[in-house]
């Protein structure tokens, strides 16, 4: 493992005496999973790659993991971390995309990341996304299926949208869970122009729920988890109701001013790429 100073993982964690392989994981399946007393540190590390990205059988390997955790009566909460050293999740493998010849196989591969994040946010034993490095596209989406999310103060850790900038919308959740988060206009500048955010950026806007120096990520992720599972709310939660109760009702509470956001957001999008991008057209008819 990477020293935590540049990895955002703490010296001591693979060390733990209670530590350990799952039983139901092969040499090359990118989790590992350790436990810190209740809870559950989960490391995606995708073998041989400089970044992690989600690859063909992907889902599978997470389903089995799932299981493990919600079979283990002694876990009550997990975190979800990066084994890379300064890249999160960066959304899906690319060269998957090639395979895609029909709108069936686009259907069933966008179907596979969407049942992943919906088991992950149906999840009994709340999951914590410990984000260091770039956490993008796919990577995000599953990030914010989590209960919630703590990310570095770190430049490198940058999260965004950028299916767009690839003539592709975000597919596995993306365009219903960041306008739940952030709220319509911010989560449609962040899909429609396919650009990436800080994570200080990021905790004003609510996607994450704090941030901190990557000394002390898996700690304080750890803690988050540890909260959620006694039942206590996040951060995020608190904040959002207060700050973004007003704007809220005025333009995204009611279907007059839904319509006006959508309509500014398509001129947006005309004046800036004219009909020569319709990925970001199409991604404003599905959110």
């Amino acid at each position: 493992m990477a020293s935590s100073s540049d990895s955002g993982r703490p010296r001591d964690m693979a060390s733990s005496s209670d530590s350990g392989r799952s039983s139901d994981m092969t040499s090359s399946d990118p989790f590992t999973l350790e436990r810190r007393a209740e809870i559950a540190v989960v490391t995606f590390d995708v073998p041989g790659a400089s970044v992690n990205t989600l690859r063909p059988g992907f889902d599978r390997q997470f389903d089995t993991l799932l299981d493990e955790l919600q079979r283990d009566p002694q876990i009550r909460a997990a975190v979800l971390i990066s084994g890379k050293r300064d890249s999160f999740i960066a959304g899906a493998d690319v060269d998957r995309f090639r395979d895609v010849t029909s709108v069936e196989d686009g259907t069933r591969l966008a179907q596979v990341g969407q049942r992943v994040a919906h088991r992950m946010a149906a999840s009994e034993k709340p999951l914590v996304a410990a984000i260091h490095g770039s956490c993008l596209g796919g990577g995000l989406e599953l990030a914010m299926a989590c209960q919630a999310r703590i990310a570095t103060d770190h430049p490198s850790t940058r999260l965004g949208q950028p299916e767009v900038q690839l003539g592709l919308i975000p597919g596995a959740g993306g365009t219903q869970r960041l306008p739940r988060m952030v709220g319509l206009e911010q989560a449609l500048e962040l899909i429609l122009t396919g650009e990436d955010i800080s994570a200080s950026k990021a905790r004003r806007l609510g996607l994450v729920d704090d941030v901190v120096h990557p000394a002390v990520l898996l700690d304080v992720a750890c803690d988050h988890a540890r909260r959620l599972a006694g039942g206590q709310p996040t951060r995020r939660e608190r904040e959002s109701s207060l700050v973004n109760r007003v704007r809220s009702v005025v333009l995204e509470d009611n279907p007059v001013g839904r319509a006006l956001v959508f309509r500014q957001a398509e001129a947006n999008v005309r004046a800036r790429t004219g009909d020569t991008m319709p990925a970001p057209l199409r991604a404003i008819e599905v959110i």
